[in-house]
This record gives C-alpha cells, sequence and structure tokens, in this order.
C-alpha cells in the first residue's frame, strides 16, 4: 500500500470551489476525509477516534503495513488529528469515540451533531494511556 503526498492548499482550493453553490443554500455539505479538517471554511468538524489497539486491529483488516499502522496508532494515542483541528476550527471541532459503537451508533451521534442535539468537545476523549504500555 502507498501513500500520496497532498498539497493541502490545492486541496482547500477545490473544496472552496466545490462547496460555492452550496453556501447560500440550506443543503449541508459534508467533507469526509483524513485531511478534511484542513478545509478552513468548516462550519463543523467531527473528528472520529478509536482506542490505538482497536485501531491496531481495523488498520491490520485493511491491509496496512506494520510501519503504517505504528505511525497511525501512535498519532492517535496523542490526538494529533483532534489537536490540529482544534488548532483550525476551535470549538467547531467534535470529537467522538468509536472504539465500543457499530457504526449505526457512530452515525446518530454523527446527527446529533449535525442537528445541534449534542457537542462532544475536543479533550475529552484520552487514549494517552496507551503510550505507557508500549515502554
Amino acid at each position: 500500500m502507498g501513500f500520496k503526498i497532498v498539497d493541502l492548499d490545492a486541496m482547500c482550493s477545490k473544496l472552496n470551489e466545490l462547496t460555492n453553490d452550496y453556501k447560500n443554500k440550506k443543503d449541508w455539505v459534508i467533507v469526509e476525509g483524513h485531511l478534511s479538517y484542513y478545509f478552513e471554511e468548516a462550519d463543523l468538524v467531527i473528528v472520529l477516534r478509536a482506542h490505538p489497539t482497536i485501531l491496531r486491529k481495523r488498520l491490520q483488516d485493511k491491509g496496512f503495513n506494520d510501519a503504517k499502522i505504528q505511525e497511525n496508532i501512535e498519532a492517535e494515542a496523542l490526538d494529533v488529528c483532534a489537536f490540529e483541528a482544534y488548532q483550525i476550527h476551535n470549538d467547531k471541532v467534535n470529537e467522538i469515540d468509536t472504539s465500543n459503537k457499530n457504526p449505526m451508533e457512530v452515525l446518530e451521534l454523527i446527527i446529533k451533531v449535525i442537528k445541534g442535539e449534542e457537542h462532544f468537545p475536543v479533550g475529552k476523549v484520552d487514549f494517552i494511556d496507551y503510550l505507557d504500555i508500549l515502554k
């Protein structure tokens, strides 16, 4: 499995172009992806999290190599995506722990966040203890 270098400026510019038509409408545009939080025009950001042991299994099932899995689970334990999203979007960021939830449960939480019925602030999900077991 390979990887690609992403031009974040070009990606965000293209997202602006694609979502411009919806700015004056009441439609929701959902941008999904690992780097989607870099899109500064977002009205809402949801970071899905998983405990590193569960994330390891999910990535193994998808065929990721060991080095990429290790990189991802360490980033997850250190809250890298949630922290970066918060730096850009502050209180617009929600952080949902998906560790022990099935996809329908996660979807229900996402819908509640979109409707403004729930807010899951950054910092409530904490997997830093995982790094202790790596010693």
